[in-house]
């Protein structure tokens, strides 16, 4: 399932959301860190994973290291 993943649905934002959801920052961290709500980096946390298709921190960090979003 992952390899029919398309990265380009996910905007800038989310972008910034899934690389520190990938790093294993909080979201409470992530929130602080983008000066955003908690309750806000849930719901970009929720249309990532409905964008992408998949849940879970380890398919979200495979797929960012597989994009280039993150480095192994």
């Amino acid at each position: 399932r992952e390899c029919e993943v398309n990265p380009s649905l996910v905007s800038p934002q989310e972008r910034r959301v899934w690389k520190l959801i990938a790093e294993n920052e909080t979201m409470k961290g992530i929130a602080l860190i983008l000066n955003l709500s908690a309750k806000t980096v849930e719901t970009y946390r929720e249309n990532i994973y409905r964008k992408l298709g998949f849940r879970g921190v380890a398919a979200l960090t495979r797929m960012a290291i597989r994009v280039g979003l993150i480095k192994a």
